[in-house]
Protein backbone atom coordinates (compact mmCIF):
# COMPACT_ATOMS: atom_id res chain seq x y z
CA UNK A 1 0.00 0.00 0.00
CA UNK A 2 2.99 2.58 0.73
CA UNK A 3 4.14 2.21 -2.66
CA UNK A 4 0.88 3.19 -3.98
CA UNK A 5 0.28 6.00 -1.92
CA UNK A 6 4.03 6.99 -2.44
CA UNK A 7 3.42 6.86 -6.24
CA UNK A 8 0.58 9.30 -5.75
CA UNK A 9 2.03 11.68 -3.63
CA UNK A 10 5.48 11.94 -5.73
CA UNK A 11 2.71 13.91 -7.82
CA UNK A 12 2.39 17.69 -7.26
CA UNK A 13 -1.58 17.48 -8.40
CA UNK A 14 -2.15 14.03 -7.70
CA UNK A 15 -3.62 14.71 -4.58
CA UNK A 16 -5.84 17.63 -5.34
CA UNK A 17 -6.75 15.94 -8.34
CA UNK A 18 -8.12 13.34 -5.97
CA UNK A 19 -9.93 15.61 -4.43
CA UNK A 20 -11.40 17.69 -7.38
CA UNK A 21 -12.41 14.74 -8.98
CA UNK A 22 -13.87 12.07 -6.31
CA UNK A 23 -14.83 14.52 -3.44
CA UNK A 24 -17.61 15.33 -6.08
CA UNK A 25 -18.33 11.79 -6.72
CA UNK A 26 -18.47 10.58 -3.02
CA UNK A 27 -21.29 13.43 -2.29
CA UNK A 28 -23.49 12.98 -5.27
CA UNK A 29 -23.18 9.32 -4.74
CA UNK A 30 -24.15 9.39 -0.93
CA UNK A 31 -27.00 11.79 -2.32
CA UNK A 32 -28.46 9.17 -4.68
CA UNK A 33 -27.81 6.17 -2.48
CA UNK A 34 -29.91 8.77 0.05
CA UNK A 35 -32.59 9.24 -2.41
CA UNK A 36 -32.68 5.70 -3.74
CA UNK A 37 -34.14 3.94 -0.17
CA UNK A 38 -36.97 7.01 -0.45
CA UNK A 39 -37.99 5.25 -4.04
CA UNK A 40 -37.94 1.78 -2.70
CA UNK A 41 -40.04 3.19 0.05
CA UNK A 42 -42.47 4.77 -2.54
CA UNK A 43 -42.36 1.67 -4.39
CA UNK A 44 -43.59 -0.63 -1.28
CA UNK A 45 -46.05 1.84 -0.86
CA UNK A 46 -47.30 1.81 -4.29
CA UNK A 47 -47.78 -2.36 -4.88
CA UNK A 48 -49.24 -2.25 -1.69
CA UNK A 49 -51.49 0.10 -1.48
CA UNK A 50 -52.79 0.26 -5.78
CA UNK A 51 -53.00 -3.55 -6.46
CA UNK A 52 -55.60 -2.91 -8.66
CA UNK A 53 -53.90 -0.14 -11.25
CA UNK A 54 -53.19 -0.62 -14.95
CA UNK A 55 -51.12 -3.38 -15.94
CA UNK A 56 -48.79 -0.97 -17.16
CA UNK A 57 -47.98 1.11 -14.82
CA UNK A 58 -47.47 -1.94 -12.70
CA UNK A 59 -44.92 -2.88 -15.20
CA UNK A 60 -43.34 0.44 -15.27
CA UNK A 61 -42.71 0.50 -11.64
CA UNK A 62 -41.04 -2.59 -11.30
CA UNK A 63 -38.81 -1.48 -14.56
CA UNK A 64 -38.08 1.71 -13.07
CA UNK A 65 -37.01 -0.07 -9.50
CA UNK A 66 -34.84 -2.45 -11.59
CA UNK A 67 -32.94 -0.03 -13.69
CA UNK A 68 -32.14 2.55 -10.63
CA UNK A 69 -31.05 -0.64 -8.90
CA UNK A 70 -28.61 -1.19 -11.55
CA UNK A 71 -27.86 2.45 -11.55
CA UNK A 72 -26.91 2.42 -7.61
CA UNK A 73 -24.93 -0.37 -8.18
CA UNK A 74 -22.68 1.13 -10.95
CA UNK A 75 -22.38 4.44 -8.60
CA UNK A 76 -21.39 2.33 -5.58
CA UNK A 77 -18.46 1.07 -8.46
CA UNK A 78 -17.83 3.88 -9.69
CA UNK A 79 -16.43 5.08 -6.42
CA UNK A 80 -15.50 2.07 -5.20
CA UNK A 81 -12.93 0.90 -7.78
CA UNK A 82 -10.66 4.39 -7.67
CA UNK A 83 -10.53 4.45 -4.21
CA UNK A 84 -9.91 1.15 -3.30
CA UNK A 85 -9.58 -0.91 -5.97
CA UNK A 86 -7.17 1.03 -7.14
CA UNK A 87 -6.03 3.39 -4.09
CA UNK A 88 -2.99 5.62 -4.68
CA UNK A 89 -2.34 4.76 -8.23
CA UNK A 90 -1.68 7.65 -10.73
CA UNK A 91 -4.33 6.42 -13.11
CA UNK A 92 -7.08 7.53 -11.38
CA UNK A 93 -6.75 10.66 -11.86
CA UNK A 94 -6.04 10.42 -15.61
CA UNK A 95 -8.81 7.56 -16.35
CA UNK A 96 -12.50 6.91 -15.97
CA UNK A 97 -13.75 4.10 -13.45
CA UNK A 98 -14.80 1.50 -15.85
CA UNK A 99 -18.26 1.31 -14.50
CA UNK A 100 -18.97 5.78 -15.60
CA UNK A 101 -20.12 4.65 -18.83
CA UNK A 102 -23.13 2.75 -17.65
CA UNK A 103 -24.32 5.95 -15.33
CA UNK A 104 -25.46 7.85 -18.23
CA UNK A 105 -26.94 4.92 -19.89
CA UNK A 106 -28.69 3.92 -17.07
CA UNK A 107 -30.19 7.68 -16.33
CA UNK A 108 -31.78 7.99 -19.96
CA UNK A 109 -33.02 4.48 -19.67
CA UNK A 110 -34.69 5.83 -16.39
CA UNK A 111 -35.76 9.06 -17.55
CA UNK A 112 -37.13 8.40 -20.99
CA UNK A 113 -39.74 5.96 -20.55
CA UNK A 114 -41.30 8.75 -17.53
CA UNK A 115 -41.16 11.68 -20.02
CA UNK A 116 -42.70 9.57 -22.18
CA UNK A 117 -45.16 8.05 -20.25
CA UNK A 118 -45.95 12.10 -18.63
CA UNK A 119 -46.14 12.95 -22.97
CA UNK A 120 -49.20 9.59 -22.78
CA UNK A 121 -51.31 10.95 -19.66
CA UNK A 122 -50.82 14.64 -21.17
CA UNK A 123 -52.47 13.30 -24.11
CA UNK A 124 -55.49 11.61 -22.32
CA UNK A 125 -56.20 15.07 -20.25
CA UNK A 126 -55.68 17.37 -23.38
CA UNK A 127 -56.77 15.26 -26.22
CA UNK A 128 -54.25 16.94 -28.31
CA UNK A 129 -51.18 14.99 -29.59
CA UNK A 130 -48.69 18.19 -30.80
CA UNK A 131 -47.72 18.36 -27.28
CA UNK A 132 -46.96 14.84 -26.30
CA UNK A 133 -45.24 14.17 -29.63
CA UNK A 134 -42.76 17.17 -29.07
CA UNK A 135 -42.31 15.78 -25.72
CA UNK A 136 -41.46 12.13 -27.33
CA UNK A 137 -39.18 14.12 -29.45
CA UNK A 138 -37.27 15.57 -26.60
CA UNK A 139 -37.10 12.52 -25.17
CA UNK A 140 -36.01 10.44 -27.77
CA UNK A 141 -33.20 12.96 -28.30
CA UNK A 142 -32.29 12.63 -24.86
CA UNK A 143 -32.13 9.12 -24.80
CA UNK A 144 -29.81 9.21 -28.11
CA UNK A 145 -27.46 12.01 -26.57
CA UNK A 146 -26.89 9.97 -23.30
CA UNK A 147 -26.86 6.48 -25.33
CA UNK A 148 -23.85 8.82 -27.14
CA UNK A 149 -22.06 9.76 -24.39
CA UNK A 150 -22.08 6.56 -22.42
CA UNK A 151 -20.15 4.97 -25.42
CA UNK A 152 -18.13 8.44 -26.17
CA UNK A 153 -17.33 7.75 -22.68
CA UNK A 154 -16.37 3.82 -22.69
CA UNK A 155 -14.34 4.63 -25.95
CA UNK A 156 -11.86 7.41 -24.48
CA UNK A 157 -11.80 6.80 -20.92
CA UNK A 158 -9.63 9.33 -20.21
CA UNK A 159 -9.91 12.61 -18.34
CA UNK A 160 -8.30 14.66 -20.50
CA UNK A 161 -10.62 14.23 -23.60
CA UNK A 162 -13.66 15.10 -21.53
CA UNK A 163 -14.13 18.37 -23.63
CA UNK A 164 -14.71 15.84 -26.32
CA UNK A 165 -17.51 14.17 -24.84
CA UNK A 166 -19.62 18.04 -24.18
CA UNK A 167 -22.00 17.89 -27.45
CA UNK A 168 -23.63 14.80 -26.75
CA UNK A 169 -24.19 15.81 -22.53
CA UNK A 170 -25.19 19.19 -24.26
CA UNK A 171 -27.69 16.98 -26.48
CA UNK A 172 -29.17 14.93 -23.55
CA UNK A 173 -29.61 17.16 -20.35
CA UNK A 174 -30.85 19.89 -22.42
CA UNK A 175 -33.08 18.18 -24.07
CA UNK A 176 -34.25 16.51 -21.18
CA UNK A 177 -34.68 19.81 -19.16
CA UNK A 178 -36.91 21.32 -21.98
CA UNK A 179 -39.24 18.10 -21.86
CA UNK A 180 -39.55 18.41 -18.40
CA UNK A 181 -39.91 22.08 -18.95
CA UNK A 182 -42.88 21.33 -21.13
CA UNK A 183 -44.48 18.46 -19.68
CA UNK A 184 -44.58 20.61 -16.17
CA UNK A 185 -46.54 23.08 -18.03
CA UNK A 186 -48.71 21.11 -19.65
CA UNK A 187 -49.71 19.47 -17.08
CA UNK A 188 -50.53 22.62 -15.13
CA UNK A 189 -52.45 23.91 -17.81
CA UNK A 190 -54.49 20.50 -18.26
CA UNK A 191 -55.74 20.95 -14.47
CA UNK A 192 -56.20 24.79 -14.62
CA UNK A 193 -58.96 24.12 -17.35
CA UNK A 194 -60.45 20.97 -15.43
CA UNK A 195 -61.00 23.06 -12.87
CA UNK A 196 -65.29 23.31 -11.51
CA UNK A 197 -65.69 26.64 -10.00
CA UNK A 198 -66.45 24.97 -6.48
CA UNK A 199 -63.62 26.70 -4.47
CA UNK A 200 -63.43 23.24 -2.33
CA UNK A 201 -62.43 21.33 -4.84
CA UNK A 202 -60.60 24.52 -6.59
CA UNK A 203 -58.19 23.86 -3.84
CA UNK A 204 -56.99 20.30 -4.67
CA UNK A 205 -56.58 21.45 -8.06
CA UNK A 206 -54.47 24.24 -7.19
CA UNK A 207 -52.51 22.26 -4.56
CA UNK A 208 -51.49 19.60 -7.67
CA UNK A 209 -50.53 22.08 -9.91
CA UNK A 210 -48.54 23.61 -7.42
CA UNK A 211 -46.67 20.51 -6.85
CA UNK A 212 -46.10 19.70 -10.40
CA UNK A 213 -44.88 22.96 -11.34
CA UNK A 214 -42.50 22.77 -8.25
CA UNK A 215 -40.96 19.09 -9.21
CA UNK A 216 -40.84 20.01 -13.10
CA UNK A 217 -38.50 23.12 -11.98
CA UNK A 218 -36.12 20.97 -9.55
CA UNK A 219 -35.59 18.46 -12.63
CA UNK A 220 -34.96 21.38 -15.23
CA UNK A 221 -32.83 23.18 -12.56
CA UNK A 222 -30.70 19.81 -11.99
CA UNK A 223 -30.22 19.22 -15.36
CA UNK A 224 -29.39 22.84 -16.35
CA UNK A 225 -27.01 23.13 -13.79
CA UNK A 226 -25.24 19.80 -14.55
CA UNK A 227 -24.49 21.60 -17.56
CA UNK A 228 -22.99 24.92 -16.02
CA UNK A 229 -20.84 23.00 -13.82
CA UNK A 230 -19.80 21.22 -16.66
CA UNK A 231 -18.16 24.22 -18.54
CA UNK A 232 -17.78 26.53 -16.02
CA UNK A 233 -15.85 23.76 -14.02
CA UNK A 234 -13.95 21.77 -15.99
CA UNK A 235 -11.74 20.43 -13.54
CA UNK A 236 -13.82 19.58 -10.46
CA UNK A 237 -16.75 17.29 -11.04
CA UNK A 238 -18.78 19.26 -9.17
CA UNK A 239 -21.61 18.71 -11.68
CA UNK A 240 -22.06 15.03 -10.62
CA UNK A 241 -23.84 15.81 -7.75
CA UNK A 242 -27.03 17.18 -9.58
CA UNK A 243 -26.30 14.76 -12.04
CA UNK A 244 -26.92 11.82 -9.47
CA UNK A 245 -29.64 13.20 -7.71
CA UNK A 246 -31.79 13.54 -11.09
CA UNK A 247 -32.67 10.45 -12.02
CA UNK A 248 -33.50 9.41 -8.56
CA UNK A 249 -35.59 12.24 -8.51
CA UNK A 250 -37.37 11.26 -11.98
CA UNK A 251 -38.60 8.37 -10.34
CA UNK A 252 -39.51 9.56 -7.01
CA UNK A 253 -41.78 12.13 -8.54
CA UNK A 254 -43.48 9.81 -10.75
CA UNK A 255 -44.28 7.27 -7.69
CA UNK A 256 -45.37 10.16 -5.08
CA UNK A 257 -47.78 11.44 -8.32
CA UNK A 258 -49.21 7.93 -8.15
CA UNK A 259 -49.22 7.12 -4.86
CA UNK A 260 -51.23 10.41 -3.87
CA UNK A 261 -54.05 9.74 -6.32
CA UNK A 262 -56.06 8.08 -4.06
CA UNK A 263 -55.90 10.20 -1.18
CA UNK A 264 -56.18 13.38 -3.67
CA UNK A 265 -59.26 11.51 -5.29
CA UNK A 266 -61.32 10.70 -1.70
CA UNK A 267 -60.51 14.88 -0.51
CA UNK A 268 -61.76 15.78 -4.17
CA UNK A 269 -65.19 13.31 -3.60
CA UNK A 270 -65.48 14.63 0.32
CA UNK A 271 -65.33 18.10 -0.50
CA UNK A 272 -67.39 17.97 -3.04
CA UNK A 273 -70.18 15.91 -1.53
CA UNK A 274 -69.99 18.27 1.50
CA UNK A 275 -70.18 21.99 -0.90
CA UNK A 276 -73.50 19.59 -2.34
CA UNK A 277 -74.60 19.03 1.19
CA UNK A 278 -74.18 22.42 1.79
CA UNK A 279 -76.11 23.88 -1.06
CA UNK A 280 -79.44 20.92 0.00
CA UNK A 281 -79.36 22.21 3.42
CA UNK A 282 -79.41 25.84 2.97
CA UNK A 283 -82.25 25.67 -0.04
CA UNK A 284 -84.05 23.26 2.62
CA UNK A 285 -84.22 25.91 5.15
CA UNK A 286 -85.35 28.88 2.88
CA UNK A 287 -88.14 26.63 1.39
CA UNK A 288 -89.05 26.35 5.46
CA UNK A 289 -88.87 30.08 6.23
CA UNK A 290 -91.10 30.72 2.99
CA UNK A 291 -93.52 28.44 4.01
CA UNK A 292 -93.69 30.36 7.61
CA UNK A 293 -94.03 33.62 6.39
CA UNK A 294 -97.26 32.47 3.87
CA UNK A 295 -100.71 33.61 5.92
CA UNK A 296 -103.07 30.90 4.23
CA UNK A 297 -101.01 28.20 4.65
CA UNK A 298 -98.97 26.25 7.78
CA UNK A 299 -97.97 22.76 5.82
CA UNK A 300 -93.56 22.67 5.55
CA UNK A 301 -92.98 21.85 2.44
CA UNK A 302 -89.41 19.89 2.23
CA UNK A 303 -88.14 18.70 -0.71
CA UNK A 304 -87.14 15.40 -0.99
CA UNK A 305 -84.87 16.37 -4.44
CA UNK A 306 -81.72 18.18 -4.06
CA UNK A 307 -82.56 21.91 -4.80
CA UNK A 308 -82.57 23.40 -8.31
CA UNK A 309 -78.32 23.58 -8.40
CA UNK A 310 -76.11 21.27 -10.78
CA UNK A 311 -72.91 21.83 -10.63
CA UNK A 312 -70.47 20.33 -13.00
CA UNK A 313 -69.20 17.20 -11.46
CA UNK A 314 -65.19 17.25 -11.99
CA UNK A 315 -63.07 14.86 -13.14
CA UNK A 316 -61.75 12.20 -10.84
CA UNK A 317 -58.02 13.68 -9.92
CA UNK A 318 -55.80 11.34 -12.83
CA UNK A 319 -52.25 12.71 -13.37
Amino acid sequence: MKRYVDELASSSEGLAKIQEIYGPLQIGSSCSLILYGIMLAQVYNYYTTTPKDLRLIRYLVLYLAIVETIHSVCEVLIIYEPLVLDFGKLSVTHLYPRALPAQSITMVAISTPIQVFLAWRIRNLQGSIWIPALICCLAAMSFAGGLWTGIGVAIARAYAKTPERYPPVFLWLISAAVADILIAGSLSWSLWQRKSGLPSSNAVVSRIIIFTIQTGFVMSFLAVADVIFLVCLPNIALNWVPEAALVKIYAIQLLSTLNARESLNKVWEDQLNNFILEQSNEEFFISVEASIQTPGSMVFERRSALPNFEPRRPHKINV
